[in-house]
């Protein structure tokens, strides 16, 4: 069978989809820098990448996704050992349109659990979000 036009240019690339993702991002987070423009990546930039790889430490990493509260804390310390900053916004505790979830499970998160004070340096802050998804 013949492939896919994607398929053909990560072959000719020698690239898998996480290889060409890496490569998009770090080809936009360029643009972006040269244009004195500041980048919120999502987490997945870091996650979905070796784990020796290097990330730019001028990138702000958004901290959303994990199963819990021990989770998304272990994120966070990984994101922030690479020297890369944070900003923690836990989904679904922290995003507005999970209005069914109970407020203690949103006062619960801490941006800074387990993390030394120095990797809390890096933690910005944290934000609530408005999620696009289906309702």
């Amino acid at each position: 069978p013949t492939l896919q036009p994607h398929f053909r240019w990560l072959e000719a690339n020698g690239m898998d989809e996480n290889d060409a993702y890496a490569d998009f991002v770090d080809k936009v987070q360029g643009m972006a820098f040269e244009r004195k423009r500041q980048v919120i990546a999502w987490q997945e930039v870091i996650l979905s990448r070796p784990e020796d790889a290097v990330i730019d430490p001028r990138v702000v990493i958004q901290v959303w996704l994990g199963d819990n509260v021990t989770s998304i804390a272990n994120i966070t310390k990984a994101v922030v050992k690479k020297g890369v900053r944070v900003l923690f916004s836990p989904d679904p505790p922290w995003y507005l349109d999970n209005a069914f979830i109970p407020w203690e499970q949103a006062y619960e998160q801490e941006p800074c659990l387990g993390l030394t004070p120095q990797e809390c340096s890096l933690v910005l802050g944290g934000g609530g979000l408005q999620g696009g998804g289906p309702c």
